[in-house]
C-alpha cells in the first residue's frame, strides 16, 4: 500500500509546492552570490577611470556586463517560479504542462549561459594574471609603494587586490549559475512525473 502511494504521480499542489520552495531557494542563493560581482562592478565604475568588470581585462568588459545582465535575468526567473506555483494551485489559472516545461528550460539555458560566460571571463582573468606573473624575473618582487631608497621593478607588471576580488566574483557567478541549473533540473524532474491532470 505504501509503495503504491510513493509511486503515485504528484498532484498539481505538490508540484506547486516544489516550484515555490525551489524558486525561493534559487532566488535568495543567487541574490546573495550575485551581490559581490554587482558591488564590485559599481565600485570600479565609481573609483576607476578604466573600469574592469569582475576584475577582467578590458577585452572582457562586454562579456562581464552580459554575464551580470544574464545573472539578473536568472534571479528574476527563479522568482518567476514562485509565481508559477500560485498559478498551479489555482485550477482556473493552471497552465499546461508543456508551457511550464518550456519556462523551466528557459531557466536551464539562461543559467548555463551565466556559467559559460563566467568561465570564459575567468579564463581571460587568469590568463592576464599568469602573464603578469611570468613577466616578473625569477626571484624578483614588485614593489608597489616604494619606501625611501626603494625601487620599483617593472611597474607595469603588478597584481592588485582587485584582481583577487575579481576572481572571487567570477567564482560566485559560477556558483550562482550552478545553483540555478540544479533548481531548474529538479523542477524539470518533478514535472516529468506529473500527469498534468486537472484534479487537485
Amino acid at each position: 500500500m505504501f509503495k503504491r502511494l510513493s509511486n503515485a504521480p504528484p498532484s498539481p499542489r505538490r508540484i506547486a509546492l516544489a516550484f515555490r520552495r525551489m524558486g525561493w531557494i534559487g532566488f535568495w542563493c543567487q541574490v546573495i552570490l550575485g551581490l559581490i560581482p554587482v558591488i564590485l562592478m559599481i565600485f570600479q565604475w565609481i573609483f576607476s577611470s578604466t573600469p574592469q568588470l569582475l576584475g577582467s581585462p578590458d577585452s572582457g568588459n562586454i562579456l562581464s556586463f552580459l554575464d551580470i545582465l544574464t545573472l539578473l535575468f536568472t534571479i528574476y526567473w527563479c522568482f518567476r517560479y514562485t509565481r508559477l506555483a500560485s498559478k498551479l494551485e489555482d485550477a482556473n489559472q493552471r497552465p499546461a504542462k508543456g508551457r511550464i516545461t518550456k519556462e523551466v528550460w528557459i531557466g536551464i539555458i539562461a543559467n548555463v549561459v551565466v556559467i559559460f560566460l563566467a568561465v570564459l571571463i575567468g579564463m581571460i582573468s587568469v590568463g592576464g594574471l599568469l602573464y603578469v606573473v611570468l613577466s616578473i624575473p625569477q626571484g624578483a618582487t614588485t614593489i608597489l609603494q616604494p619606501t625611501p631608497g626603494g625601487t620599483v621593478l617593472n611597474p607595469a607588471a603588478k597584481i592588485v587586490p582587485m584582481d583577487m576580488l575579481g576572481l572571487l566574483a567570477v567564482m560566485n557567478v559560477i556558483l550562482a549559475g550552478l545553483i540555478g541549473v540544479i533548481v531548474s533540473l529538479w523542477l524539470l524532474y518533478r514535472l516529468s512525473t506529473w500527469k498534468n491532470s486537472r484534479t487537485n
